[in-house]
């Protein structure tokens, strides 16, 4: 049997009866639900995991883009951030102005760009 939180959503498998409090958040009720409810709720969970995970800025500090990847980069300067299309090319990340540059600047952390939409 499976059974959920009212409060933080959390599901308990393989129980034999149903908990009355939660023991994550340890406040909300327990209700017994479905094999199919609960099935779709960990497919949402994993869904909003992966977008959290492709959409997140990596650190410089964590790992660089692959050599000629464009990439969303960010740097850091004393009024704020600066965000901007970038590539990374030996070691260095480069933007294009009227001429291509490389960043002056440390680049803080870097995301890659998003799908572009299909269709025309």
């Amino acid at each position: 049997m499976k059974h959920i939180c009212e409060n933080c959503l959390t599901i308990i498998y393989k129980s034999k009866v149903t908990p009355t409090v939660c023991p994550h958040c340890e406040s909300g009720k327990m209700f017994d639900i479905g094999d199919s409810i609960a099935d779709h709720i960990l497919n949402l969970e994993s869904t909003a995991d992966r977008l959290q995970q492709a959409s997140r800025w990596i650190p410089t500090s964590e790992k660089y883009p692959e050599d000629n990847r464009v990439v969303i980069a960010v740097s850091k300067f004393s009024e704020g951030y600066h965000v901007f299309p970038s590539w990374f090319k030996d070691g260095k990340f480069h933007y294009q102005a009227e001429m291509i540059y490389e960043c002056e600047t440390a680049v803080t952390h870097w995301q890659p760009l998003p799908t572009p939409p299909e269709g025309e």
